[in-house]
């Protein structure tokens, strides 16, 4: 009995033993396989590969990186590159035929820029209104007027004043006097003679010269 029980176990262990050893080599083949299938993976996407290239015929970096980075540099081609787009791409605008006399100069120049220190007062003639003269201040088919006298122009000056601090330029006054005449244009603002020869004090409720203003 003892010895048939003996033989049983070491019947069981040598049984055993290649079950252990089956199962050993699954999970070593396993490992092994999952391995290479990694591998392969990895290498068949090419991006050690890539990476090592890049890395390899990447060149340092330039001069004109480490430029960027200076401003005067920076602003220097810029102003080069926006130079080159505005002789080379750029069309210009479709605008009106502007000749150098003094006369011209009345209507194209910006507002608030008043006529050079110690230069002289135009003749009246060339404050005188056309269709061609008006050209030079419409904007998009458009030119807001108004007009007055002397006794208004604090009123004229704070209309033009408000309408250039919101970026309407296209505009023109009116004067009904000499003397309103002349303080506009020494101040820069765009005036046409009305050729009202009217008086400069203010005017009343009723009297001709209000009913002038009002006719014209």
């Amino acid at each position: 009995m003892v010895g048939s029980r003996g033989w049983c176990q070491e019947r069981a262990g040598w049984c055993g033993r290649p079950l252990f050893l089956a199962i050993y080599a699954a999970l070593a083949a396993g490992i092994v396989f999952s391995g290479f299938f990694i591998l392969s993976s990895f290498y068949s996407s090419g991006f050690y590969t890539g990476a090592i290239a890049w890395s390899a015929s990447s060149p340092p970096p330039s001069v004109s990186l480490l430029d960027s980075f200076n401003p005067r540099v920076s602003d220097n081609r810029y102003n080069s590159s926006r130079k080159t787009t505005l002789d080379v791409g750029s069309k210009p605008s479709k605008t009106f035929p502007v000749s150098a006399s003094p006369t011209v100069n009345i209507w194209t120049r910006k507002i608030w820029d008043a006529p050079p220190a110690g230069s002289k007062m135009l003749p009246r003639d060339s404050f005188r209104l056309t269709k061609e003269v008006a050209k030079h201040r419409v904007k998009d088919n458009v030119l807001i007027v108004t007009f007055g006298n002397y006794a208004f122009m604090d009123f004229i000056l704070n209309w033009v004043k408000h309408l250039t601090d919101v970026n309407v330029t296209n505009i023109l006054v009116g004067a009904m006097d000499t003397k309103l005449l002349e303080a506009l244009y020494w101040r820069g603002v765009p005036v046409y003679d009305m050729d009202s020869h009217m008086n400069t004090i203010d005017v009343g409720w009723g009297s001709p010269e209000f009913h002038k203003m009002g006719r014209e």
